[in-house]
Parts: structure tokens; C-alpha cells; sequence
């Protein structure tokens, strides 16, 4: 099908099917989706055509395990990090370049959306790197361990979070030029598409936001756990929440959530531990502790479009676009990864 839609014949039959070594950690579509990158807790990254599921390369990359990806905007470059607190640049002919930093696991990266600059989270610090993965710069070591990195939209400020509330920085020098302060450690990072909203799931069971524009911020309570996957919907209309059994999926429109009720999605069988919108449709997926996976069209459809048993706890999930399509790769905790076409 093209994208994901309330009609559509979901049944999620798999397009591919492929077996990690070890416990899969990390999942990144190339920037055109026609490719997926694949990390484990063993080091290795393979590198799969995003329609079959065929394998285009592995990567012996980090000898203590992989924790993020990120591929090159544009490009088919692809920068891992780990628990070595390595860089590592892989291009089609292999490595291309390895940098180390000063200590200590990389648990984040992104790109700068124009892909001159990549961003690492190492403990309680942002490095800055060129795109061949020579060291620019480093931040003063933020108040504790940033938890939730991403670039706003235009590319000249990133955003991140930690135990005191949200900063943003200067993409240049990486200087804090504004914060937004809350007395709580936040977990989970999201910014909405439009680049009006920052939110952030917090270790107290709540989801707190503020808006660029004035600062003004809500918090959302009533959760039975704390809320660790967050995701925007490709329209910022929707904010979609782990927490419990249930999604929870609040508005974003002109009036906001304040003063209005969410959407409760049916319960999984056990806590929700990931949710993703879709890149460019209203689709939302869901995965449970209990292995189960939901396709879902809020708030044109409250029942799943799909349930697919797994056998194993959601690890992960990642959306890529090519063309029309819309793809979908799903890791769990038994060490297969499944991808589909939508």
C-alpha cells in the first residue's frame, strides 16, 4: 500500500525477516528509506535493503556494543557510536573514519538536517564533529546526563534534556542560549514537526511541554508508569505517549491538550515500552513488553488497524519514506528484526 490510511488492508504480513547476533539495540533509516541499519549489544551494525530485507553490508563497529545510529541526510554515510565512545564513519567502501571522544558510551547522535555536522551525546556532554568526523567542538558538561537530543528544524539550535529541564543550544559552539526549567529528571525527548512544541516524558510518571514561542509550558499527569517513547504525529496535531498498557495520544492543535481529555487507545497486554508515528501519514505504531505490535490511525480509528504477535518484547522501532511508501522495522528482545512496506 502507499502509506498507511484508514482504509488500508493492514494485516502486516512481513516483507523481511533478519536474525542479530546479539540483542538488538539500535534501528536507523537512510534519509531516502530504501535502506536500514541494524545495531547490536555484540558491536556489530548490518546494513539491509529496506524492501527485501537483503543484506548490503556489516560492520564489525564497536567491540563493547552498539548504542546509536544515525545515517548522513542525503547521503549513504552512516555514524555509529557505543560503549567504546568511539565515532565511527562507515561509508560504502567501510570505515572511513574513527573518532574518539574522552570517556565514556555514546548514547546519541543526530545530524545536522543540511548533514554539514554531526552531534554526540556522551554523559553529560554534547561534542560536535564535520562530516568526515573531525572533532570541532565540545559543550561545557550540562547540570547531569542529557537524556533526549535532537536539531530544531532549521539546523541552528539543538535541543536536549536532563534532570532540571530542557536546554537549548547554539549548533555553532554549542553554548546554552535558553532553558526551560523544571524541577524533575526528564527521560524521553520529542519536537513537533512544525517546531512549535518541545515535550518530555519524565521519571515521576508525567509528560511536561513547552511551547518555543513564549515558553509557556503544561504538564500532563495520570500515568501509571513513567512515559519513556514520545512521538509527534508527521502533522504536530497528535502527541503520542507510552506510560502504561495504553497509548495515550493527546492534541496539539491551535487550542492544545490544556483542559481537554486524550485519546485512550485499547490496552496491550502489558506496558507500552515504544511508540513512532509514521513519517508522512496519520499511522502510529505501538510495541508492549509482552510482544505485541499495534498499527494505528488516531483519531479517525481507535481500533488497531493490525495486531501482530512478535513473541518477544519490542526492542525497538524505526520509520523510513521512499517515495510514496512508507517502512516500518521493528527489532525484539529475541533478537529478530521484521520490516514491512506500507
Amino acid at each position: 500500500m502507499r502509506g498507511v490510511t484508514a482504509t488500508a488492508d493492514a494485516a502486516l504480513d512481513e516483507a523481511w525477516s533478519i536474525a542479530t547476533d546479539e540483542y538488538p539495540t539500535a534501528l536507523a533509516f537512510a534519509s531516502d528509506g530504501r535502506c536500514c541499519a541494524i545495531g547490536d549489544a555484540g558491536g556489530t551494525v548490518v546494513v539491509v535493503d529496506a524492501a527485501e530485507g537483503r543484506v548490503l553490508a556489516r560492520h564489525s563497529a564497536d567491540a563493547a556494543g552498539v548504542l546509536a545510529l544515525a545515517w548522513q541526510p542525503g547521503t549513504r554515510r552512516l555514524a555509529v557510536g557505543g560503549q567504546s565512545g568511539v565515532v565511527a564513519l562507515y561509508g560504502a567502501d567501510g570505515c572511513e573514519a574513527e573518532t574518539p571522544l574522552d570517556g565514556g558510551w555514546l548514547e546519541r547522535l543526530a545530524w545536522q538536517p543540511d548533514g554539514r555536522r554531526l552531534v554526540a551525546v556522551q554523559g553529560r556532554t554534547l561534542h560536535q564533529l564535520d562530516a568526515d568526523g573531525r572533532r570541532l567542538a565540545s559543550s561545557a558538561p550540562q547540570a547531569s546526563t542529557l537524556t533526549g537530543l535532537a536539531f530544531r528544524a532549521g539546523g541552528r539550535q539543538i535541543v536536549t534534556c536532563c534532570y532540571g529541564g530542557v536546554a537549548v543550544h547554539d549548533a555553532g559552539s554549542l553554548a546554552v542560549t535558553r532553558r526551560f526549567r523544571w524541577n524533575g529528571s526528564l527521560i524521553a525527548l520529542a519536537l513537533s514537526p512544525n517546531d512549535r512544541v518541545v515535550a518530555a516524558g519524565l521519571q515521576d510518571a508525567t509528560v511536561h511541554f513547552w511551547r518555543f514561542a513564549d515558553g509557556r509550558d503544561a504538564q500532563m499527569s495520570g500515568y501509571a508508569m513513567k512515559p519513556k517513547s514520545l512521538a509527534f504525529s508527521a502533522d504536530s496535531q497528535w502527541l503520542a505517549t507510552s506510560g502504561g498498557p495504553a497509548v495515550i495520544v493527546w492534541p496539539f492543535d491551535g487550542r492544545g491538550p490544556e483542559g481537554r481529555e486524550p485519546l485512550l487507545l485499547p490496552e496491550h497486554p502489558a506496558p507500552v515500552e515504544w511508540v513512532a508515528y509514521a513519517p508522512r501519514s496519520a499511522g502510529l505504531v505501538s510495541g508492549c513488553r509482552a510482544g505485541e505490535l499495534r498499527l494505528w490511525v488516531p483519531p479517525v480509528r481507535r481500533e488497531p488497524l493490525a495486531v501482530k504477535p512478535l513473541g518477544h518484547a519490542v526492542a525497538g522501532l524505526a520509520w523510513g519514506a521512499d517515495g510514496d511508501d512508507e517502512r516500518l522495522a521493528v527489532a525484539d528482545a529475541g533478537g529478530t528484526v521484521r520490516g514491512w512496506t506500507l
